[in-house]
């Protein structure tokens, strides 16, 4: 156990620094950095395990305590003691940190990061660095951050889309436009109506000519997948999924017959807005699950199950395998793949300051022993590519932007 002690002014008061300790038990546990809620290094516990900060860090919000081998503690508020759980296993696990390992992609740092996209082993970034989307702008960059190209772009950029046969398009309100990358430099296509881009979406992968598609009918809660082989027009269904408890409590107050002056008593029992929207949200995602290439398999990680599964080009389910590690059914998990190294990750959902993604051994059905965690607090937009983890970070204190980083293992 992680024990942070004595969360007080020193002996004279008036002193503009607060004095804590951090012990394992009863031993003094030097080394242990305590972070600001932007990630800004304070200061590191002494040998003895004590370590100053300024009072001001912790008025202006929370701490954060981390230590290899413990997990990490959000301190919001005085506590004589504060308890860290010590992380079982831990000399199993490789755990990167940030550090001198994490440095910005994008050197500009004025641009607001929308989203990003790997094209081979270039990076197409979206931004703006105007009110309201204004001066938006697409950037080519190599993995150093180089810039080789930047393109203006007419309309706020909300987010890049790649299809399932590896085209980039760059969407945006009421229209998306295709991107093309080629010696270094970028154009952008004419533009389609949205409307064509939800039918795009459906498209997950692409295996030996094959297009594979999943549609989601999210009321029902019943999720299909099919296949089109190249050259036909006929889809053809190899499995689906359909929860009908969750459409039954989602959909409750349709099968109760009431009289207008019940239905308006009863309006605040079943419409709870967030609430269950949250409900039916964790409900699917359990069964709204993506495809996968590897090689010549298509890979299925059936939460519902505890399996990862594998299909032929045709959709016939050829193997499967346990899956040995636990998701919440409620926050659920996201599965990243890196297309540059074909090894897959897995990423909880969930609200908690410090991120971590931790590789997946889909032989065993394990989690293994390479696990990430990205010191900088709720960084968002997590991505991997050639072994380097991408993601976006907004320090609060400059609001108007929002950096893409990098780290490097």
């Amino acid at each position: 156990m992680l024990l942070l002690s004595g969360m007080v002014c020193s002996a004279y008061g008036q002193s503009d620094s607060m004095r804590m300790r951090f012990m394992d038990v009863e031993l003094p546990i030097g080394g242990v950095g305590v972070f600001s809620r932007n990630g800004i290094a304070i200061a590191y516990s002494d040998t003895a395990g004590f370590v100053k900060i300024p009072k001001i860090f912790m008025q202006l919000g929370y701490l954060i305590a981390m230590k290899q081998g413990y997990e990490p503690d959000t301190i919001r508020q005085y506590a004589p003691n504060v308890y860290l759980n010590e992380i079982h296993n831990a000399l199993q696990e490789v755990v990167v940190q940030g550090g001198a390992t994490t440095q910005k992609v994008l050197h500009s740092g004025n641009e607001y990061v929308v989203d990003y996209a790997f094209a081979g082993d270039e990076i197409i970034v979206a931004s703006y660095s105007g009110d309201f989307g204004g001066h938006a702008k697409l950037f080519l960059l190599n993995n150093y951050g180089d810039t080789a190209d930047v393109v203006a772009f007419p309309q706020e950029p909300l987010y890049l889309y790649k299809s399932c046969v590896g085209k980039i398009y760059v969407v945006s309100y009421g229209k998306f436009y295709p991107i093309q990358v080629a010696n270094k430099h970028l154009s952008i296509g004419q533009p389609y109506d949205i409307k064509y881009l939800r039918g795009m979406k459906e498209c997950q992968a692409m295996l030996d000519g094959n297009l594979y598609y999943k549609r989601c009918n999210a009321d029902s809660f019943i999720v299909r997948y099919s296949y089109l082989e190249k050259g036909d027009s006929i889809f053809h269904e190899f499995l689906g999924f359909k929860d009908s408890v969750a459409y039954i409590g989602s959909h409750e107050e349709d099968f109760i017959h009431y009289t207008e002056d019940d239905r308006l008593k009863q309006m605040p029992k079943f419409e709870v807005g967030l609430l269950k929207q949250l409900w039916d949200r964790g409900s699917l995602r359990m069964i709204d699950l993506p495809l996968f290439v590897k090689e010549d398999s298509l890979i299925l990680f059936d939460f519902y199950k505890k399996q990862i599964r594998y299909f032929n080009h045709i959709g016939v389910e050829v193997k499967t395998v346990p899956c040995y590690f636990d998701v919440n059914k409620n926050l659920g998990a996201t599965i990243l793949k890196d297309e540059g190294k074909e090894t897959f990750y897995l990423f909880p959902n969930g609200h908690h300051a410090v991120k971590w993604i931790q590789e997946i051994d889909i032989q065993t059905g394990t989690l293994g022993f390479r696990k990430f965690k990205i010191n900088k607090p709720y960084a968002e937009n997590i991505k991997v590519h050639n072994g380097h983890i991408y993601y976006l970070w907004q320090d609060h204190l400059h609001a108007g932007t929002m950096q893409l980083y990098v780290l490097t293992p």
